[in-house]
Formats: C-alpha cells, structure tokens, sequence
C-alpha cells in the first residue's frame, strides 16, 4: 500500500560550475516567527508547533509546505546539500523530488525517493549504510545531467540511479504533488529535528566529471610531495576504492608532570623542531587545582631524538627557594600554555624569534610574547593583543591552547583558538582563525569552516603544517562530550569525555571534516575516560625516515598525568585505499617538475599496483600505458615507479598530465615528482 509524502521544507542549495549561475534556496522557516520577516517566501503557511527535542527544535507540520523556485534558472547539473535527522518509523521515508518544466500543460517530473524502515537503515539499489535516527545527517544528491548519486555523510549511498519521468526510484509514487515548477524534500512522517545552517544555506561543490572538462586549468604541483588527506588531486575513483583514515600507534610515555611546580592540572603542550633538538613547552599548574591567585607558570623539556626528554635547570624562575627548574615564564598568559612556534618571517627580529600567543583564561585578554633563545621570554608590549569578545553569533573563549605559525604563502601570522559558536540553539565550542601581519596587530576572528558536518564541542585543534608537505594544514581537534561521564565512582571535578579527530586543510580557512569517526579513541585505560584528556600537542615531528610522532597528554586532572607518544607511518594519516577487487584512481589534470614518480605505497601480498600516466584528455602517453607498468608490490615510504623504459618522466616534465592508478588491496598515502 502507498503512502502519502507530507513534504517539508528543508536547507538546500543547487551549486554548478560558477558563482554567478547558482541558485540557493532561501533559509528554512525556524520557530514562530513571521515567513515574512525571514525575507523568503512560502508556497503554504502552516501551523507549527515547537518543543525541544534532542538538543535540537523539533516541529510538526499539519498539512504541506513548500518552497516555489524557478527551476528554469537551474543549469543542467547541480547538488542539492540537506542537513537534519528523522525521527525514523515503519514506511516511512525521505522523498527528494526534482520537477523540471517540461511543456505548457504540466512539468516533467524527475524524482528520487529514499525509505527508511523501522530498522532505522537505508535500504537502495547497491548497499545498506545505517542510520543513527538520533543523530544529524548530511545527504546530497548529485545529478550530472544523465544519473543522480546519493551521499550520506560523505559517503556514496548508490552509485547511480536514473531520473525517471513521471515516476521515482523507490516504493512511494510522487504524482499528484506537483504544482508548476519547484523543487521540494519531503517525509512522510510528520515530525522532524532540523538544523539550521549558517546564512540558512549550505553549498556544496557538485561532483566532477570522470573526465576533465575542456579548459580546466591544471594543477601546478611542481615537485612538491602530495597528500591523498583530500580530493584535492582526485578526479575519479572506482571498484570501491576510497579515502581511509589510518590512527596512531600508542609508544612509551615521554613526559609526566612530576615537579613540584608542576602537578595534575599541567598541559596545553606545544612541541617544535629546532635545528638539532626538539623542545616542549606545557602550562604547569599547582597539586591542587589553580585559583586567580595562583602561580601557574610556562616550562620546557627538551629532547636530542624526540624520544627521550629531560627537563633542564634553567635558573630563571624561583619556586620554594629554589632557581633550579625548568620554568621559562611566570605571569599574564601562563594559563593557555604558550602556543609557541619558531619565527622564519626572514624579516623578525632576532630577539623575537621564538613567540607565542596566549591568555589568562577565559574570556580575558591576549597577549603576545617573544623570546631570543626560547628561555628568556618578554611581552612584545604591556597591553593585550586581542580584546575582541564577540562576532556574529560568536563569542571568543580564549581560554585553552593557541596554535600558532608564520604562513610564508600570505606573509602574515596566523592563530588559532577556540570559541562559542551558535548554529541555532545550544551553543557548542569550535574553533577561529585571525592573522596579523607583525604579530601585534590581529585581524577579526573568522570561525573554520568544517563543511557539511553536524556541529560538535571542538577544544583544541592541534593545527600544525605537515612538515613534508607544509601547503597542507593538519588538525588534530580534541572532540568534547560534555554531559558523560565514564566512570561514575570518579572523584573528578569536571564531566566530559574527548577523543580526537583529524581534518585537514589546503587555505587555513576551510578544513576537510570527511573523517567524523575517531582518529585516537580513549581505549581501554581509566585514566583516558576523564575529562578534557587524550589532547593532542601542536607539532607534528617526523622522528625517523618512516615514522611521524604525536604526542599526547591523559589523564587529565589526575596526579599520574602524563604525555605519551604515539607513532603513525610517515604520510600515513589517510590512503587511497583499495579492496581486494580491483579499482582506479585517477587524478585531475596536473603539472609536475622532476624526472621520476616516487610513491609511498603498501599492498599485501596477493595485492599490486600499476600506474598509467595520461595526457589531460585521458589518453594514454607513449611508454607510460598500463601495459608498459609491471605490477609492483610492497611496502615503501618511497619508491619510483618504472615502466618497460625505465623511471624517467622528465619528457613529460611541464605539461598537463595525469596519473592512473590501478591498485588490488593496496594503499596509496602520497606521490612526488623529485629529481
């Protein structure tokens, strides 16, 4: 038996190939207030009735509502972003429907219909993915003028399914729903928590095609080492190949905060590389947790090897009558930990080439520090740097770890922090950018955009240059649960409990959220279920040719806290990974320097990999076919590829390639053009 859709308003956007020719739904209709002072227009007005549900809005719509929009102004192609959760039941589901005009008479009706059962799973035409009704998903629909795909939180739902006249995929018939042309999504089911977006919109930019359009500009990539963290370079992939995030491997404990000076609340690490030693740098705080008055300070450890750390004698600050401590700082800004980085602006100055940012706590003031040696530290001026407060449904915190760098790219300082940020509702923690030109004077806060992910508490980011690849940004954000609590016998003061993600970035602004689960879990310690713990430290270090280290404070707020590190292959956060069954990448258009292809790859043994090199039409060069690649197989950080010729690709030096990947249970972490 059919059942009837009660279409609902949703945020959604159709995105095409330029600005210009976009076109955008208005905002969705929050609440009780007037349609008309929301500047939007509806096609009916309905009674709505509101309660809270789930730290969300809920509403019930006693009959349809809809939006009218001019799909003759809708190109050819285009992408649809939704964002909510459904309070799920049996028959129920999310219809998408697309009407195009078609004639005088009526519209050619093109539509999509999804269902959900009472399993709370979606069930379609290639794979089943599972829903958690409880949580907010992304969906797009993508339509390239011949087929549509589906994508539920990034990740592809069907392959293809054709837009039919007249008719829908799926068991719920559309007809009768149409008047003139518009666009709607719609649920039978009456009742929904909906987000809404910042600006009441979300774009999303629409797929590319398998092969580039003619025009499109290469990438420059020189010789500079690439990343497969994004799509950056990715045209296409297929038999199932995908992004896959790889986690960390736990080490040996480097640091525990056992001084005197020093104690349980100790933490906001940053770590750096300089010249031949690394340093660390922490907030160290009292036994007991820090009032007003107490005199939390800055302290340093240092390390030959980033292995092994020792915390040096310094004889600069004084505690209980004695200068023999590792403490670099007492006064304003202790609180924050001092986000300290290494200045390579060839225009600082020599006593300021080691600075920081840092607070006093929340919502308080900020203040900029330099340093000639990275002991000796001073205020860059008495007054605070930044005393900023609020933004557009923003409010700055500034009272947890400040990530700092020089971008050599833009010529100005950049920093991180964390804020308030209210999408609608309850407010939830997340992260700002500003940037200055001469470290005093600050830019207004901009809030990251983490693209069409559902808003979570973020803490500290733990953003830092990749060190082989600096154009590429990688955050290590601590993920805040504020209202668990693991262990209910815990004598702690504070609830919550983090994890950490990952999310990367190629402008500083926007950061590629695709990953939501977990890169670095509590596991099975006590200590990494407390509050505010697993804490990733800004700086990423490369410790050998073949392994990257992080490191990582637990145990928060307990006397036994400690900095562990934790190992992950070298360019080995995320791979091109693909299953037994044979797949493919294949890169967009790109230009490259050098004279050979290196390689950081893994196969199993029954797995292999060939690479195909093409001009930027898809047609294969000369000496550089499939045909002409042995399969290669392995485990190398880096390795050249050969073809029946040899390795050298210097012919094909400057001009618009691309690159195909043909690969059987293998992992592709990153590629380099190199001499």
């Amino acid at each position: 038996m059919r059942k009837k859709l009660v279409l609902i308003s949703w945020i959604a956007a159709f995105a095409v190939a330029t600005p210009a020719s976009a076109y955008i739904f208005p905002p969705v209709h929050i609440g009780d207030a007037d349609p008309a002072s929301e500047g939007f227009t509806i096609g009916d007005r309905l009674p709505v009735e509101s309660r809270p549900a789930n730290g969300m809005r809920s509403f019930t719509f006693a009959g349809v509502q809809r939006y009218k929009v001019d799909l003759e102004q809708v190109p050819e192609t285009w992408t649809m972003s939704l964002r909510g959760s459904v309070n799920h039941a049996e028959g129920h589901g999310l219809g998408v429907a697309i009407s195009v005009p078609g004639g005088a008479a009526r519209p050619t009706k093109k539509a999509v219909t999804l269902r959900w059962p009472d399993t709370a799973h979606v069930t379609d035409l290639e794979t089943t993915i599972p829903l958690d009704a409880t949580m907010v998903h992304t969906y797009q629909i993508a339509y390239d003028g011949k087929q549509v795909s589906l994508y539920i939180d990034g990740v592809r739902a069907i392959e293809t399914m054709a837009l039919h006249d007249n008719g829908s995929i799926g068991a719920d018939a559309l007809s009768g729903y149409w008047i003139g042309s518009f666009a709607s999504i719609g649920a039978s089911q009456s009742s929904w928590s909906l987000w809404k977006l910042d600006e009441g919109v979300h774009v999303v930019e629409r797929p590319k095609p398998p092969v580039a359009t003619p025009g499109t500009q290469p990438l420059e990539i020189g010789s500079r080492l690439e990343l497969f963290v994004d799509d950056w370079l990715i045209d296409r992939m297929s038999g199932g190949v995908n992004l896959k995030l790889h986690t960390p491997e736990q080490r040996d404990t480097v640091l525990r905060f056992d001084k005197p000076w020093e104690g349980r609340w100790s933490g906001y690490v940053s770590v750096i590389k300089d010249d031949d030693r690394y340093r660390m740098y922490y907030r160290a705080g009292l036994q007991e947790r820090p009032r007003i008055d107490d005199p939390e300070s800055i302290c340093t450890a240092e390390s030959t090897d980033g292995i092994h750390w020792t915390k040096p004698e310094l004889d600069l600050y004084e505690f209980e009558g004695t200068k023999q401590t590792n403490i670099v700082w007492r006064g304003v800004g202790s609180h924050c930990g001092f986000g300290v980085f290494k200045d390579t602006n060839p225009n600082c100055k020599p006593e300021e080439r080691y600075k920081a940012l840092s607070g006093n706590g929340y919502n308080k003031p900020v203040w900029a520090f330099g340093s000639p040696d990275g002991y000796r530290w001073h205020l860059l001026q008495e007054d605070p740097v930044i005393t900023e407060r609020r933004g557009a449904r923003i409010a700055a915190a500034y009272d947890s770890h400040f990530c700092n760098r020089w971008d050599p790219v833009t010529q100005r300082y950049v920093t991180y922090h964390r804020i308030w940020y209210r999408p609608f509702g309850p407010k939830v923690r997340s992260v700002a950018t500003r940037s200055s030109a001469d470290f005093i004077n600050w830019s207004p806060l901009k809030r990251l955009d983490f693209g069409p992910t559902q808003p979570e508490h973020i803490y500290t980011s733990g953003i830092s240059p990749y060190p082989r690849a600096s154009h590429i940004l990688l955050g290590f954000p601590r993920r805040f649960w504020p209202h668990r609590k693991r262990y209910r016998d815990e004598k702690e003061l504070l609830f919550g409990v983090s994890d950490t993600c990952f999310m990367s970035s190629r402008d500083g602004l926007r950061f590629d959220r695709r990953f939501m689960e977990s890169f670095l879990r509590p596991g099975r310690e006590r200590l990494s279920w407390l509050s505010r713990s697993n804490t990733v430290a800004q700086g990423i270090i490369l410790t050998a040719p073949d392994e990257i280290s992080l490191f990582v404070s637990h145990g928060w707020a307990n006397p036994s806290q400690h900095v562990r590190r934790y190992v992950i292959r070298t360019d080995g956060f995320v791979s091109a990974h693909a299953k037994y069954a044979m797949g493919e990448l294949l890169t967009k258009p790109l230009i490259f320097t050098g004279n050979r292809l290196v390689v950081n790859f893994a196969t199993s043994a029954a797995g292999s990999m060939r690479v195909e090199i093409q001009d930027e039409h898809g047609q294969p060069m000369t000496g550089f076919g499939l045909a002409d690649c042995p399969e290669f197989y392995g485990d190398e950080i880096s390795q050249a590829v050969e073809w029946e010729n040899g390795s050298d690709v210097s012919a094909l030096s400057g001009k618009p390639v691309r690159l195909r990947f043909v690969m059987k249970d293998a992992d592709l972490y990153s590629i380099q053009f190199a001499e």
